[in-house]
């Protein structure tokens, strides 16, 4: 394992731990900033494949979930009636 030299800047850094140096470009390698990374949640993971999806799939499944209840549907007449007297 190849460590940075100390200096001034890194001197803290290096002290206590080393770092993984890509022998091909003699930069840090990705583990170093991958071992940082925290798992996705549940949502994110959600949107993240959703986000791959072909549009043709993915409208439908929005067009389902953009359907408001009749109560619902009822406020944001009401709230656009109310908006467009202003």
């Amino acid at each position: 394992m190849v460590q940075f030299p100390a200096t001034k800047v890194n001197e803290k850094e290096n002290s206590s731990s080393d770092i993984a140096i890509c022998t091909k470009t003699g930069k840090p390698s990705f583990l170093n900033f991958a071992q940082h990374i925290l798992p996705q949640s549940a949502k994110r993971s959600a949107i993240t494949t959703a986000y791959r999806l072909p549009e043709t799939q993915l409208l439908p499944l929005l067009v389902q979930q953009a359907q408001l209840l009749e109560t619902e549907t009822q406020a944001a007449y009401q709230l656009a009636y109310q908006l467009a007297k202003k």
